[in-house]
């Protein structure tokens, strides 16, 4: 596995995500909706970095002992890697007292429900024509982070 710097994502590295949000998902997070989440004490934002450039990002929100994982994303030519995996395996230093993880996955992305499955997620349920796209969201679940 390549080695990368992950750590605390900070206001400095808003445009950077800003950009991979604009580069990965067809309905991006506003750069409002990243500044929030950057400066909530309820969120938990990961950035990763190749040297200067900002490859990956992880971003949960956290009430009590259960946390969200709200986005995933890694630069197209880093994917393939296990940058996503390593971003997860990092975020539970950080997700002190949580005991659960929920997430949605649209039930057409393959690759993010198969690397979901691969950190021991597991399906909960089916939420129907949930995406604007009307596509369906499967909704996941981890236990046991803490």
């Amino acid at each position: 596995m390549v080695e990368f710097d992950i750590h605390r994502g900070k206001i400095v590295d808003l445009q950077g995500i800003v950009e991979l949000e604009n580069n990965c998902f067809e309905d991006p997070y506003s750069e409002n909706q990243i500044s929030e989440d950057l400066a909530s004490d309820n969120n938990l934002v990961l950035v990763a970095y190749d040297g200067e450039l900002l490859i990956g990002y992880i971003d949960y929100k956290i009430v009590l002992d259960e946390a969200e994982l709200l986005r995933i994303a890694v630069l197209k030519q880093y994917r393939g890697l296990g940058l996503g995996s390593k971003m997860i395996a990092e975020s539970y230093n950080y997700l002190v007292g949580v005991k659960e993880i929920f997430l949605e996955v649209a039930s057409n992305n393959k690759s993010a429900i198969q690397l979901y499955k691969k950190n021991s997620f597991d399906f909960v349920s089916v939420r129907t024509h949930y995406y604007k796209n009307g596509a369906d969201a499967i909704v996941m679940k981890k236990e046991g982070i803490s």
